[in-house]
C-alpha cells in the first residue's frame, strides 16, 4: 500500500495561495479575484483537476505573470500524474513568488519523481522560513515512508504534523500504517479510528480511514468488527475494487456467503487484474462443493498473479 495509496487517497494540505494580482496590472478586478479564489478552492476540494487546469489556463491567459496561475496549473498537472509538467509550472510560480507554499508543492513534485536531492533542498527552504508550514512535516513523513522505508522516522514527522494540525487525517492514516509495520497494532488501531472520527466530524468524504480499519481487523481475524467499516468504505467509494474485496472477505468471515460472493464478483468486475478476489471465490465455491467454479477461479487467480501482481 505504497505510492498508489498516496496518489489515490492521500491528498496533502496545500498552501493557500492568494490570487494577489496587482491592481496596476489591470488584468482582473478585485471582485473577479475573489470569485476565482472561491472557485479554485471548490475545485480543489472536489478533486476536479481537469477543471482546475482550465481555470488556471484562463487565469494565465489574462494574467501571464500570475504566480498563483502557474501554481494551480502545477497542482493540476501533479494531481493528474504529469509530474514533469508540474515541475515546470511550479518552478515558474517560485520565480514569480518565492513563498514556502510554492517550495512545498515543488518538493512534492520532486518526491514523486524520486529526485531526492531536489526534494531535500525544497523542504529545507520551507522549514527554514516556515517551521510550522501546514503539510510540510506530513510530506517529510511521506518521504521517509515511501522512499526510505524508515517507519520510525516517518512516524516522528507525522506526529509533528499532527502536533500543529490535529485534523490532518492523512497523517493519522500514515502514522497508523507506520505503527502497523512496526507490529504495534494497538497503536495503529487508535490512529486509524482517530482518522475515522476526524473525517466524520469534518464531513470529509474519503474511504481511506475506513478501508484501513477494515484491513487491520481482517488481518487480526476480526471479521465481524471489519464488516461495518468495509461497508462504509464501499458507500463512500463504490467503484473501489479494494473496498468490495474487503466486504467480501469480512462477509465470508462471518458466514454470509451471499454477501461475500456478490462483493467479490463486483470486485472482479471493477478490476479484473486483482488476484485476491479470485482466490477467495475459489475457497467459497470449494466449500460449497462447486468444484468447476472453484477450478475456474483458481486458474484466474494464477493468471492474475503471473501477469499483474507486483507485490
Amino acid at each position: 500500500m505504497m505510492l498508489v495509496l498516496v496518489v489515490l487517497c492521500a491528498r496533502i494540505i496545500m498552501a493557500q495561495n492568494v490570487l494577489s494580482v496587482q491592481g496596476g496590472d489591470g488584468c482582473m478586478s478585485s471582485a473577479e479575484i475573489s470569485r476565482l479564489t472561491a472557485d479554485i478552492s471548490a475545485l480543489v476540494g472536489a478533486a476536479r483537476w481537469d477543471a482546475l487546469a482550465q481555470m488556471a489556463a484562463e487565469l494565465l491567459r489574462r494574467c501571464p505573470n500570475s504566480a498563483p496561475g502557474h501554481y494551480w496549473m502545477g497542482v493540476a498537472h501533479l494531481r493528474r500524474g504529469r509530474n514533469f509538467a508540474a515541475v515546470r509550472e511550479l518552478r515558474r510560480a517560485l520565480q514569480l513568488a518565492d513563498t514556502p507554499g510554492n517550495h512545498l508543492m515543488l518538493a512534492e513534485a520532486y518526491l514523486f519523481l524520486n529526485q531526492r536531492q531536489f526534494f531535500h533542498e525544497e523542504m529545507a527552504a520551507v522549514l527554514t522560513r516556515a517551521p510550522e508550514q501546514p503539510g510540510a512535516q506530513y510530506l517529510n513523513g511521506l518521504y521517509y515512508y515511501l522512499v526510505e522505508s524508515n517507519w520510525e522516522k516517518a512516524a516522528v514527522h507525522f506526529q509533528q504534523e499532527l502536533a500543529h494540525n490535529p485534523n490532518h487525517f492523512q497523517a493519522m492514516c500514515f502514522l497508523g500504517l507506520c505503527y502497523q509495520l512496526r507490529g504495534q497494532n494497538d497503536h495503529a488501531e487508535t490512529s486509524f479510528l482517530n482518522a475515522v472520527k476526524t473525517v466524520d466530524r469534518e464531513k470529509v468524504e474519503t474511504d481511506l480511514p475506513f478501508q484501513l480499519v477494515a484491513s487491520l481487523y481482517l488481518d487480526g481475524s476480526r471479521a465481524a468488527d471489519a464488516l461495518p467499516y468495509a461497508k462504509r468504505a464501499v458507500a463512500l467509494s463504490p467503484q473501489s475494487a479494494k473496498n468490495r474485496f474487503l466486504v467480501g472477505k469480512a462477509a465470508w468471515g462471518v458466514g454470509d456467503r451471499a454477501t461475500a460472493v456478490g462483493a467479490l464478483q463486483a470486485a472482479v468486475q471493477l478490476d479484473p487484474t486483482l488476484p485476491d478476489p479470485h482466490y477467495l471465490l475459489a475457497r467459497i465455491y470449494l466449500a460449497s462443493g462447486e468444484e468447476a467454479k472453484a477450478r475456474q477461479e483458481v486458474d484466474l487467480f494464477k493468471m492474475c498473479k503471473e501477469l499483474y501482481d507486483t507485490q
